[in-house]
């Protein structure tokens, strides 16, 4: 009795439909979850976006006082500060 059922279950055309239908919901519904984590990961850290990143700068004045300078800058011009600041560092060793 219940191989006929499982039989017909599993070979009847509508029964097949069914079947497919709920495993694209699930992955649909999987897929639309995993978009939805993405996005909402990219909005935390709004530098992803917009390629800008928060910068701090830190130094010692003339009286020996640590400083401190925060601002957004876009990436390229962080790297390009970066390789500015190493090549001073290696210019003053230099003189």
């Amino acid at each position: 009795m219940i191989d006929r059922i499982l039989f017909y279950f599993l070979t009847h055309t509508t029964m097949l439909i069914w079947i497919w239908a709920f495993g694209v919901t699930v992955l649909l519904v999987g897929l639309l979850f995993w978009t939805y984590r993405q996005e909402s990961e990219l909005r935390k850290h709004d530098w992803k976006r917009h390629g800008q990143t928060c910068t701090r700068l830190s130094w010692r004045d003339a009286s020996g006082q640590w400083r401190s300078l925060k601002f957004d800058m876009p990436v390229q011009e962080l790297k390009k500060l970066l390789g500015m600041a190493k090549n001073e560092k290696l210019t003053t060793k230099r003189v």
